[in-house]
């Protein structure tokens, strides 16, 4: 450590903290850090660092449900975060017992937990209670951050490339966008002339002629030409989830509580939408 703290031009304890992923720490000054370290091929004892810490490096990731979190870019995305705070990803899958999950992440002693789903199947209180810092994405609870799509800008942007049809969703059991059937009221309108939001749910399927729509999709999925495409943002959604696990496991109060990453929006010709974000 003080050859790396040496070759960055920096103390010793600032090498630690950028390497423990201390949020005190700048960005700019971290990545000078492990540039050195891979330079002079240092690498950080866990063994030691969990005796003088009291911390395993470990970052459980419960998934209430495969789709859409079991992502690639989902999981880059928080491993990009995650790995440079040397942590690591303990992977639980659905069909968890809550009684013996909760027994599972203790007993390998996780530094924090995420909880991505809806929140139906999940107990997030049994989490709180064992003071391990949680973290929610796709739902929220009180006093806990979380990681939502954000409902506003997604809307707006729908509406904006709708030419004015009133917008009508038909979606299906694993939607991407869930909120959408709370904020888009079923239309009067003939229902060639709307503007369909097909989540989970294929053109094909519709039960007519389809002509103005928009298809919800992973990033990783294929593209289907003649609609409008909303993706979820997989990506952006790992990367706050885990620039909030980092933070909440500082110890330290977490502003803002809540981050809210914004889908893509792709024309007919799959090409990506600019626009800009909302206040």
């Amino acid at each position: 450590m003080e050859d790396v703290a040496r070759f960055a031009g920096v103390n010793k304890a600032t090498v630690s903290r950028a390497l423990k992923g201390d949020p005190r720490i700048s960005s700019a000054t971290r990545d000078k850090v492990w540039n050195a370290a891979k330079v002079l091929g240092y690498r950080l004892d866990r063994t030691a660092s969990v005796l003088s810490g009291g911390r395993t490096g470990l970052a459980a990731v419960v998934l209430e449900n495969l789709k859409p979190w079991f992502s690639p870019l989902f999981f880059s995305g928080l491993n990009r975060v995650l790995g440079k705070a040397g942590m690591e990803i303990l992977l639980k899958l659905p069909g968890f017992n809550n009684d013996v999950l909760e027994a599972s992440l203790i007993s390998r002693r996780v530094d924090c937990i995420l909880l991505a789903g809806n929140g139906e199947g999940i107990a997030p209180a049994r989490f709180l209670l064992s003071k391990i810092p949680v973290v929610t994405a796709g739902f929220s609870i009180a006093e806990t951050p979380s990681v939502l799509v954000s409902e506003q800008e997604t809307l707006s942007r729908l509406r904006s490339v709708s030419s004015g049809r009133p917008l009508c969703l038909v979606s299906g059991t694993s939607p991407l966008f869930p909120f959408l059937s709370r904020s888009i009221a079923n239309s009067e309108t003939a229902r060639e002339e709307c503007f369909w939001i097909m989540d989970d749910w294929a053109p094909e399927d519709v039960g007519c002629r389809v002509r103005f729509g928009c298809v919800c999709a992973l990033p990783e999925e294929p593209v289907r030409s003649g609609f409008f495409r909303l993706e979820w943002p997989a990506f952006e959604m790992g990367v706050a989830v885990g620039r909030l696990l980092i933070k909440t496991l500082s110890g330290k109060d977490v502003f803002p509580t809540h981050l809210l990453p914004v889908p893509l929006l792709r024309d007919t010709m799959g090409e990506k939408l600019l626009f800009e974000k909302m206040n």
